[in-house]
């Protein structure tokens, strides 16, 4: 076999993709930011309801939101997965989107099962399952292998390069994870500018309900990860499509 894209390479060229493909890309993953108001706008709607009306309100919005997330990342990640193959042009499919939106959930569900049953019997095995399976809703998207079938194939294409899969997707992680901290921190820093600092994410001030105070906070904070997941989720997508284009023509 072949060695797989180097850490340089892949760190370099994921960063050129998502530089000059930022603009569809952000009016695509726009949409995480949309699944985060509606949980923020639940929350407001919820406050003056009685607990029970409140409940089933914020779990409407957390499944709306869910289904928003899941349905975007799938045509997110099959737009990039086209470009990436050299479609520079591709543009994503709602339609297909639609299509596959159940088979994508049940290949997550079952990526999750796996990984949890690992951690459960040893911390290990589902550290080892988490990075086998890491592929399968990409092959969904490109062989329409479904289900079991998809995690045998993300298993067997990572099978004897296990540790160098993991060495790239740690190292591609790390850049996403820093740069969304970063960007999150300027925001907070540009919020305090405004309000204070010491009164950034503090709503308690202006209400004197704990309970009130702890879900507008966690609302304004979900509402900043939805901006921070849409600038850039793209470029964790991106780097695991090149990780998985790598062992394909390595093989």
């Amino acid at each position: 076999m072949k060695p797989l894209i180097s850490f340089g390479e892949l760190l370099g060229s994921g960063w050129d993709q998502f530089i000059r493909d930022w603009k569809p890309n952000l009016e695509l993953s726009i949409r995480f930011l949309g699944a985060s108001l509606l949980g923020f706008i639940a929350t407001l709607l919820a406050s003056p309801l009685p607990p029970l009306g409140a409940t089933v309100l914020r779990l409407i919005a957390v499944l709306a939101g869910g289904a928003i997330i899941v349905h975007t990342t799938l045509i997110l990640t099959d737009v990039i997965r086209k470009r990436d193959a050299g479609d520079v042009k591709a543009k994503y499919d709602d339609v297909r989107g639609r299509a596959l939106f159940w088979p994508f959930i049940w290949v997550m569900i079952l990526r999750s099962l796996a990984v949890a049953g690992g951690i459960i019997a040893f911390v290990l095995p589902g550290i080892w399952m988490s990075i086998a399976f890491s592929f399968a809703p990409i092959i969904l998207l490109e062989n329409g292998l479904r289900g079991t079938e998809a995690l045998a194939a993300s298993h067997e294409l990572v099978k004897g390069r296990w540790w160098q899969v993991f060495g790239r997707i740690l190292a591609s992680g790390f850049m996403t994870g820093l740069l969304m901290m970063l960007t999150m921190l300027v925001l907070v820093m540009v919020i305090g500018l405004f309000v204070g600092f010491d009164k950034s994410f503090a709503l308690a001030a202006t209400s004197s309900n704990m309970g009130m105070q702890v879900s507008l906070t966690d609302g304004l904070q979900g509402v900043l990860s939805g901006i921070v997941q849409a600038i850039f989720l793209p470029l964790g997508v991106i780097y695991l499509v090149k990780i998985y284009h790598s062992l394909k023509k390595t093989r």
